[in-house]
């Protein structure tokens, strides 16, 4: 009987017999300074084999620590739903093999180790397995991601800004249902539903005292909804040096799940977002608040950190920092080696997840868990085959639908697939209960490509449309249009600047500088400068006439956009360019006053392609490049 068994018993076979892990409120002080806590439900296919919680009425933490043990963190970022892919190459099944490769660290650990598995957050939205989560709380069927962490041994989560991307109801169904482990944010409070996640907690593995807390990033995250009004995100900052001030004393070590971005060198590259505090300031503050070692464990920007080794960039004296990119390409690894209670240095290294390859394009016996994938995630893509395998409709044979042609056009200038869905939005607006819009507005992130000359399914759509965003409309002056676009034409790539042109950034990627795209209606023109930072505004008309700048246009925008995320929210753009561009508030016209319709952007495209386009995805009905923006 090995060491697992021994400490908590016969684990249990199935998911569904298992207990779900349920918080409470986070006012846990007591007199005399001291926090109360009481013991939580572990997930028994982990390897913690106790955790223990704030609690109103727990007792003061009275544990024995550890002096020599080896801690080996194995983690996972911004996964966003990708239990498994499919492509060209062949079906990945990631999360089939991340469980083997968790399994395998497991079995082969010593006995003065312990093997831990975590996630950084941002584990929902961005794959079909969205479509378990339901639209409304009375819809939802499962987190599948939860689910499958549950089975794979998850010990830990830290909730990421797409967890909310629908409504903190659901949020908390997902964690209430699915997840047997608990899930954490330090700094995400006042929802009506606190009472589903941690702060911070302390679990124990092999006799280790691991202090666990987690640390939400406020960028491009909902809060304040209608229907969870005081839900806000406060200062990480402050939230980490209460936890650590509290928890210093009973912990042998720190994971700190960070779910607020990489900040450090990246090494030639752009970085994605610019950070108020990211994870180089949570290390640095380890370093010099606490005497026992921290692992910064990151996600939000999918950084791909410590590819063979722990990079010098990444090692902040007892403190480290970690990333595994996203959409489980990497599970990483990061080991704590303590010796008479010292720390005696961190390695650290990525395990890469292989994609489909051999016979058939599929996954080999040796790459995955086999019967994890049978037992857990077959079952639930058959719970998914019916709805995504509905066909819609199917495209014609032209190229610019593609999904190698769109990545590029979505940042360079004009998308067919975005003109065919803000032109879609526009029709379908006929319906709203508003009244028809003028403009339909959607950022280029959010848009890839169909395969070409094919039927399309509503799982093809969901690849090309990853994200659940709702409608939202406002109100914009003619003026307002026009500084959008101001801001927006600084925004745009130019060819030189992408990797298929010599350039360094990778269009397949998430370029978030917040390039926009319109429906057909609003035409203008970019004369590009040597950096996009130089570029001019030519040429706008509304219905072939230029733009009054008193007139009332109402738009038809993202949710997304409507909460300034994708740097619409007032700031400087500054990526890649030579100075800061001046930015736009679209967040800010939002909160004057916006109609949330409640309607999803994909779901009215699929109604579209079902009735007006009577299923046909071409030219005629709407997929083209029709000259509504120039570039020259």
């Amino acid at each position: 009987m090995d060491r697992r068994t021994l400490l908590k018993g016969i684990g249990l076979g199935t998911l569904a017999s298992t207990l779900p892990v349920s918080a409470v409120a986070q006012n846990t002080q007591h007199k005399d300074n001291q926090i109360g806590f009481k013991r939580a439900p572990v997930n028994h296919k982990g390897d913690l084999e106790a955790i223990y919680v704030p609690s109103t009425d727990g007792e003061p933490l009275n544990l024995v620590g550890k002096q020599d043990f080896d801690l080996r963190i194995l983690h996972v970022n911004d996964l966003h739903h990708r239990l498994m892919s499919a492509s060209e190459r062949g079906d990945t099944y990631q999360m089939a093999q991340i469980a083997k490769q968790v399994s395998s660290a497991r079995s082969a650990s010593g006995d003065n180790e312990a093997v831990i598995f975590v996630s950084a957050g941002d584990d929902h939205i961005g794959s079909e397995f969205d479509e378990l989560l339901g639209l409304a709380p009375t819809s939802f069927e499962m987190s599948a991601v939860y689910r499958a962490y549950s089975a794979a041994g998850m010990d830990m989560a830290v909730i990421g800004n797409h967890e909310y991307d629908k409504q903190t109801e659901i949020a908390q169904l997902q964690i209430s249902q699915d997840a047997r482990f608990p899930v954490l944010s330090a700094n995400l409070v006042g929802s009506i539903f606190d009472d589903y996640h941690y702060p911070y907690a302390v679990g124990i593995a092999n006799g280790i005292r691991i202090g666990f807390i987690g640390l939400t990033t406020d960028e491009a995250i909902y809060t304040q909804t209608a229907t969870d009004p005081n839900l806000t995100v406060s200062s990480p900052q402050k939230a980490l040096s209460d936890a650590v001030s509290l928890l210093e004393e009973h912990v042998d070590v720190w994971v700190i799940l960070s779910h607020l971005g990489y900040n450090g060198d990246l090494l030639g590259s752009t970085e994605r977002h610019v950070l108020a505090f990211g994870d180089v300031d949570v290390a640095n503050f380890m370093r010099k608040h606490s005497t026992k070692p921290a692992s910064i464990i990151g996600g939000h920007t999918h950084t791909v950190l410590n590819e063979r080794q722990l990079e010098p960039r990444n090692h902040f004296g007892t403190a480290s920092i970690h990333q595994a990119g996203a959409y489980g390409r990497y599970l990483g690894e990061a080991i704590v080696k303590v010796r008479n209670g010292q720390h005696q240095g961190t390695e650290a290294k990525l395990l890469p997840v292989l994609p489909g390859h051999g016979e058939g394009k599929i996954q080999q016996p040796e790459d995955y868990d086999a019967a994890f994938q049978a037992t857990y995630i077959t079952p639930i893509m058959a719970s998914l085959q019916e709805k995504l395998g509905e066909h819609l409709g199917r495209t014609d044979n032209i190229e610019t639908i593609s999904v190698a042609t769109n990545d590029i056009d979505r940042y360079i200038g004009e998308s067919a697939i975005a003109n065919f869905m803000n032109d879609a939005v526009v029709h379908q607006s006929q319906y709203f209960p508003s009244g028809t819009v003028d403009i339909a507005v959607f950022n280029a992130t959010g848009v890839k490509g169909l395969p070409v000359g094919q039927d399309i399914t509503l799982g093809d759509i969901y690849k090309m449309m990853p994200y659940a965003d709702d409608i939202v409309l406002i109100d914009m002056t003619g003026s307002q249009l026009l500084a959008m676009l101001e801001s927006n034409i600084k925004r745009v790539y130019l060819r030189s600047e992408l990797t298929p042109f010599g350039g360094d950034q990778d269009p397949r990627g998430f370029l978030e500088r917040g390039f926009l795209h319109f429906s057909s209606r609003l035409r203008y023109g970019i004369n590009t400068g040597e950096n996009s930072v130089e570029n001019q505004l030519v040429d706008v008309t509304f219905d072939d006439k230029p733009i009054d700048p008193d007139q009332l246009f109402k738009v038809a925008i993202n949710s997304y956009l409507a909460n300034g995320r994708g740097n619409w929210a007032g700031n400087e753009v500054t990526l890649g360019l030579t100075r800061p561009a001046k930015g736009f508030s679209i967040e800010g016209i939002a909160k004057e006053a916006s109609i949330e319709t409640g309607l999803l952007y994909r779901a009215e495209l699929i109604n579209y392609i079902k009735n007006a386009a009577e299923g046909k995805i071409n030219q005629q009905t709407g997929v083209k490049i029709d000259g509504r923006v120039t570039v020259s």
